[in-house]
């Protein structure tokens, strides 16, 4: 059986934004790292469960004959 990835509690990621952002500024790489990897988000996790959960939204729009968006297929890719 898969372990579930522990799954921070949703007050902790605004405090983290606070401290590292101001109104005006925009995130970098570096930064969001910083953000996800104080918050106990793995982010190699994260990427991986996004990718599957596309992979499965673009099998249900294939099995209702639905067109799938270029672009969505092009995140499947990047990802």
């Amino acid at each position: 059986m898969v372990e579930e990835e522990q799954q921070p509690a949703n007050e902790q990621i605004p405090k983290e934004l606070e401290e590292l952002l101001t109104s005006d500024e925009e995130i970098d790489d570096a930064k969001a790292a910083l953000i996800l990897e104080r918050a106990g988000i793995d982010r190699e996790a994260s990427l991986k469960r996004l990718k599957v959960k596309l992979e499965k939204k673009v099998q249900e729009m294939e099995n209702e004959s639905r067109e799938v968006p270029p672009t969505l297929l092009k995140i499947i890719d990047v990802l």
